[in-house]
């Protein structure tokens, strides 16, 4: 009788155990799904905010002038900013995230951290 009841209290430690374990894992890749969200949503206003300023100084006369920053990172990850073929490109460093948004036609190199745009003799220019 003692042995069986043994045995009956290691079954139910170790099934107490699985659940708590399992119910651990389930909250930790919760977690991680929802940085990971958050990183996607932060890259995104990134590129948004470099849409909205070239739109911005596209539809602006001549000697339009402004200052702008762009967050030095996303969640502590480097990232690159660029403009390819009419398309503003946010890509971190790490290769992991990536985001291309259309933008009018633009020359020059956004960077993190604070940028000017000046439109030209009708052409928009972003630290140039």
């Amino acid at each position: 009788m003692k042995g069986q009841s043994a045995i009956e209290f290691v079954i139910l430690v170790g099934a107490a155990l699985f659940f708590l374990i399992a119910f651990t894992v389930a909250v930790q890749v919760n977690i991680g799904n929802s940085l990971e969200e958050k990183r996607g949503r932060v890259l995104k206003d990134v590129a948004v905010t470099l849409q909205g300023e070239v739109a911005l100084a596209s539809e602006s006369t001549d000697g339009y002038y402004r200052q702008f920053s762009l967050p030095d990172s996303v969640f502590d990850t480097p990232y690159n900013v660029s403009f390819v073929d009419g398309y503003a490109y946010v890509i971190t460093l790490d290769n992991k995230r990536a985001l291309a948004l259309k933008v009018l036609n633009v020359t020059g190199k956004p960077v993190p951290g604070k940028n000017i745009i000046q439109k030209v003799n009708g052409s928009v220019f972003v630290n140039s």
